[in-house]
């Protein structure tokens, strides 16, 4: 049989499955708040900072262009 390098398939313990089947939380709820606090804070932490850390639902490239788009303070293309 020939070897599949593929992450799968795998068995799922029956509370990760239950986490899962959980409604999304919104993110202006105070549940929400609270979990992304904690993430800054060990954010920090990781990093050795008291400076603010910015978590992102982006690929590092989307952080990249985000950067660079705050960095022009004009039109850099006409």
């Amino acid at each position: 049989m020939p070897h599949m390098f593929i992450p799968g398939p795998v068995d799922i313990e029956p509370e990760i499955l239950t986490a899962q089947a959980q409604p999304m939380l919104p993110h202006r709820s105070a549940e929400f708040e609270a979990i992304f606090q904690r993430a800054s804070d060990k954010a920090r932490q990781l990093i050795f900072t008291q400076d603010r850390v910015f978590l992102t639902a982006s690929s590092g490239t989307g952080l990249q262009e985000a950067a660079v788009r705050n960095l022009a303070h004009e039109r850099v293309l006409s």
